[in-house]
């Protein structure tokens, strides 16, 4: 069946230095990435912060990450979130800052984005799997998870890829 997400080869990436305001990336997911489920990976530099996904198709593109990234240092006062939704992201980056002895500002993050363009029905469940694919991926990769995934899946999530979607359900 393959793997819901490819580490290596996200569909999209955003440096949040190129962004003036929070919101700006809302706009980025509207105008290019549009309303869909996805999974994603915050990182600075070269070390990651938080994998993770969202589904909720419901909201404004792009709703989860702008909370998420709206919490990092670096943003005008007055665009900096200061709202609970979010608020987990000042967490984690205090945890990679007391790790690896830094200050993380905004203007040095990056996000990579899966869509899962590839799997059928994109749903919830699609997002999860992906979520759940990266994270095994970068264990893998280094040996650990992301300071801010504390948690992990302990299975993976079954999906369905779009290109065997015709031939089990046509």
């Amino acid at each position: 069946m393959g793997n819901a997400a490819d580490y290596h080869n996200p569909d999209y990436h955003v440096q949040l230095g190129q962004m003036e305001r929070p919101k700006d990336l809302k706009e980025f997911f509207k105008n290019t990435v549009g309303r869909c489920g996805y999974a994603y990976e915050v990182y600075w530099r070269n070390i990651t912060i938080k994998i993770g996904e969202s589904a909720d198709t419901t909201r404004d593109a792009g709703d989860r990450l702008y909370r998420q990234c709206g919490h990092i240092d670096g943003w005008q006062d007055d665009d900096r979130l200061s709202g609970a939704s979010g608020m987990d992201m000042r967490v984690h980056i205090a945890n990679v800052e007391k790790e690896y002895n830094v200050k993380i500002l905004k203007d040095e993050c990056s996000v990579a984005v899966w869509t899962g363009s590839h799997i059928a029905g994109n749903t919830s469940h699609a997002a999860k799997a992906m979520e759940f694919d990266l994270l095994e991926q970068y264990n893998a990769i280094n040996g650990k998870y992301p300071i801010g995934n504390p948690r992990i899946f302990k299975t993976q999530p079954s999906i369905v890829m779009a290109s065997q979607h015709s031939i089990l359900f046509n």
